[in-house]
């Protein structure tokens, strides 16, 4: 879990660092919009869906697609950072957000 929290924190790090180049990779600016499954996307994917994978082992996450998990959970980050990279809320909602993903994702045990 904490390295689901820490991937987290380091996209919004990253993203509010460079705020040019996250809008034109996520504010729809490019002229060809990157198609899901591409090898770039999939790399840059690849380290959320490995720690998804890894905490639904551990037993640290319920079970279920980690694909679709990992999907959820960086819908989630992301739309925090896009608001927030818009000057539309702050941090404080942003650590809301990562909360309320990671609870609603652990195991019973975990909440």
């Amino acid at each position: 879990m904490a390295d689901l929290n820490a991937l987290g924190l380091a996209y919004r790090k990253w993203a509010l660092e460079r705020p040019a180049l996250y809008a034109i990779i996520f504010g729809g600016r490019l002229e060809r919009p990157v198609e899901p499954g591409q090898q770039a996307g999939d790399r840059a994917f690849a380290p959320l869906l490995h720690r998804v994978t890894r905490a639904i082992d551990a037993g640290a996450l319920t079970p279920g697609d980690p694909q679709q998990i990992s999907l959820s959970i960086w819908a989630a980050v992301h739309g925090a950072v896009s608001l927030e990279s818009q000057g539309l809320t702050d941090e404080s909602i942003f650590a809301v957000v990562q909360e309320c993903v990671q609870r609603g994702w652990a195991t019973e045990a975990r909440r």
